[in-house]
């Protein structure tokens, strides 16, 4: 305690200090005509000199120190020491309970294997039918809630699917057609017969 207060008159006194020398009139009310440098270099130098032999003398040994954190460590150690016991055995009966609730919940191998044999893998939708989901979204997009344009759209396009699919005789003329109108099956027909037409009369 009184090592800390000394630590603060120290501190404070050399704050002064450096004051003073870089602006002696601070101290000009204290120390009126003798507020100089050399009166509060001597003045406050000496409480600097003094506190810190103050300090020196009442701080704690080093050794009486580090006896304390010691002890504190080894006051700790036997603390974990105790209650590790008790939480090993509280793990451990939690490993067990849990151990016994999925030996309970997990069923047979034989039922496991069982039960995926009946079960029947969905099947794998045709291509065609993508493509009919596809042209009922673009049908729905299109036309929103008037049903009966969507499914003239619906049909046209369908129709036009169907059209395409079986024609083999000009392969390049008809990828060109798709990638210029992509899952709009009409135009694609539509380019595509204009395509071959003017091709056939080369």
């Amino acid at each position: 305690m009184i090592s800390t207060l000394f630590s603060l008159i120290f501190f404070f006194a050399f704050i002064a200090f450096v004051a003073g020398l870089i602006s002696p009139q601070i101290f000009k009310f204290v120390l009126k005509e003798k507020a100089n440098r050399k009166t509060i270099s001597a003045i406050l130098g000496g409480a600097m000199f003094v506190s810190i032999i103050i300090v020196g003398a009442t701080a704690p040994p080093v050794e009486e120190t580090e006896n304390i954190q010691d002890e504190e460590q080894i006051t700790e150690q036997k603390t974990d020491a105790e209650e590790s016991p008790e939480t090993e055995s509280k793990t451990n009966g939690i490993a067990n309970e849990s151990e016994a609730d999925i030996t309970q919940d997990t069923p047979p191998e034989d039922e496991v294997d069982a039960g995926s044999n009946s079960d029947t893998e969905p099947a794998t939708k045709s291509q065609r039918e993508v493509v009919l989901e596809i042209l009922k979204q673009n049908a729905l997009d299109q036309w929103g809630d008037d049903f009966s344009m969507v499914k003239w759209e619906l049909d046209g396009q369908t129709e036009a699917y169907d059209w395409i699919v079986k024609q083999t005789e000009y392969p390049s003329i008809m990828d060109n057609a798709k990638r210029e109108w992509g899952d709009d099956y009409k135009m694609v027909k539509w380019e595509y017969e204009k395509q071959v037409e003017a091709f056939e009369l080369l």
